[in-house]
């Protein structure tokens, strides 16, 4: 029941402007119907920011990733039917937003070999100047790259995945002080202000998504501490182990934590923050999605960093393959334990992989469960809730949905109950408890009920459309889970409660509606919910 395939969120994005609920004003019925606030709110968007760690020793990784992320978009834009159902096995993506940011932010006006910005580095603007590296791109680009309902038919994933190949292949010529969990906080938070470099990425209703692609730990230095970039502190060590030598000149990740839950006060879940970093990749701990194992790998010995003896000036790595090596990530990996604890999303994957496949199909899966479809903000009243004793449990709610159709539209015909069959009715019989059944002739007069029954004009509505009511489908009472259930497909529209929405990023109350249903309505048509008091 909770596909939200045929729920109301297509129906808000393509065919109809507004659902409300209201109190009918053409004189006062004894049964009182009255307006109650129905906002609806939806996620089939998605904002997926990309850090690209583009120091010296990156070059082959981010190679992988451009590959990976071609195989990553169709299954989020286009998902298929893997279990022969008829329906895809994911919501799809509809709204998508991709950047890239680097992990350059300077060295505080140090001047350093490495560093050709010293004052800020790129300081987390997205990057979308084409790589001079692979073929095929477009002079520029915009600050990032877009598909959403307008331009769906001729950007294809294909077209996007090789734009995203053109703006992530940053290159290798990045300041070797890497501090990517400032570069995306800075990105997500202070540069999503009006006038930023990032303005319009972020959208409040979208899943987003964070990745990390780096084969070193964080280095973010806190802005009271630009010492830890000269070059003549000797007595910080060499720069090649000064970050390690000296947390007390960073902010801690316990910090970063905090300053990533202002993007979802509220619901943390609908962010994920997703590490394609050096945890060993033979640890299974460490390709990982909960707690525990987050846990469990960050106390394996591989992920104690340690200055390696035999190389003084780098610390041992922690893992190695033909891509190269990497170094123990302890704190990145500490703030996705923290983020977990603290209700958001957190996936590990091992950048000493040379397929990183596993990963993004994990990812898939993160945002696939937290997309959902348009999600009414008002809880309606369901019987079934509040069962009375002895007294098998309701499934109906005590609401009238009618949709309103602009000009001379007739209401869509419903075979099985064709308007010959029902009495001429109006909205205030309607609301006046005073329709009268219709009754199909083929059958000898039995009683039917179609799926959207002509009742005339709205008189008390702009433009007076024309109003249909909507057949509901409750379903039935299942003692044994203790939830409504009914046939699929659908017959009419069905309310699912939030205390039956067990999908990550918290409750949502669902009005679904038929398959079919919102490509049989004209575009210009709306929704109105009475509600009984």
């Amino acid at each position: 029941m909770g596909r939200g395939t045929g729920s109301v969120g297509p129906f808000f994005r393509a065919v109809l402007p507004w659902l409300v609920a209201g109190c009918y004003q053409s004189g006062e019925p004894p049964t009182v119907y009255t307006r109650v606030e129905v906002q609806a709110t939806s996620r089939l968007k998605v904002d997926l920011l990309v850090m690209v760690d583009n120091s010296g020793s990156m070059a082959q990784e981010q190679a992988v990733l451009a590959a990976q992320f071609a195989e990553l978009l169709p299954a989020l834009l286009e998902p298929l039917d893997g279990d022969g159902d008829t329906r895809p096995d994911a919501p799809p993506v509809e709204d998508l937003h991709v950047g890239v940011i680097s992990s350059d932010m300077g060295t505080m006006g140090h001047v350093i070999s490495t560093c050709t910005n010293p004052d800020v580095g790129d300081d987390g603007c997205l990057r979308h100047m084409p790589s001079t590296t692979v073929g095929g791109c477009d002079d520029g680009y915009p600050p990032f790259l877009a598909r959403d309902p307008a331009n769906a038919e001729t950007y294809s994933s294909a077209d996007l995945a090789n734009d995203f190949a053109c703006i992530a292949t940053l290159g290798t010529r990045g300041c070797g002080f890497e501090q990517q969990l400032e570069a995306m906080r800075r990105a997500v938070l202070d540069n999503q202000a009006p006038g930023r470099c990032n303005e319009g990425f972020l959208r409040d209703d979208s899943v987003v998504v964070l990745l990390f692609v780096t084969d070193e730990d964080d280095c973010s230095v806190d802005p009271a501490h630009p010492e830890m970039f000269a070059t003549d502190s000797v007595d910080l060590g060499h720069f090649g182990v000064r970050c390690f030598s000296h947390p007390e000149l960073q902010r801690t990740p316990e910090w970063f934590r905090d300053e990533f839950l202002r993007l979802r006060p509220d619901d943390p879940g609908s962010v994920v923050m997703v590490q394609i970093v050096g945890v060993p990749p033979e640890a299974a701990v460490c390709e990982t999605a909960t707690a525990a194992g987050i846990r469990d790998c960050l106390a394996l010995p591989e992920m104690q960093p340690y200055v390696d003896p035999a190389a003084p000036s780098r610390l041992a790595y922690s893992c190695s393959s033909d891509l190269g090596f990497a170094f123990p990530p302890e704190r990145l990996v500490r703030l996705a334990r923290l983020w977990v604890e603290a209700g958001g999303g957190a996936r590990l994957g091992s950048i000493c992989r040379e397929d990183w496949s596993a990963t993004f199909a994990g990812l898939r899966q993160d945002i696939a469960s937290r997309l959902r479809p348009e999600c009414l903000d008002t809880t309606l009243e369901l019987p079934a809730l509040t069962p009375t004793p002895e007294v098998e449990p309701s499934c109906a709610v005590d609401c009238r949905l009618v949709a309103l159709l602009p000009g001379d539209v007739p209401c869509p015909v419903d075979p099985g109950c064709p308007a010959s069959a029902c009495p001429p009715a109006s909205l205030d019989d309607l609301l006046w408890d005073a329709l009268t059944p219709c009754g199909d002739s083929a059958t000898g007069g039995a009683t039917c009920e179609p799926l959207l029954r002509d009742l005339g004009r709205a008189t008390d509505e702009p433009g007076t459309p024309r109003a249909c009511l909507v057949r509901q489908d409750p379903g039935s009472w299942d003692s044994a889970t203790a939830r409504c259930v009914g046939a699929d497909p659908l017959r009419g529209w069905r309310y699912v409660p939030p205390e039956w929405d067990e999908r990550p990023g918290g409750p949502c109350s669902q009005l679904l509606l038929p398959d079919g249903f919102l490509d049989a309505l004209p575009p210009g048509s709306g929704l109105r919910l009475y509600c009984r008091t």
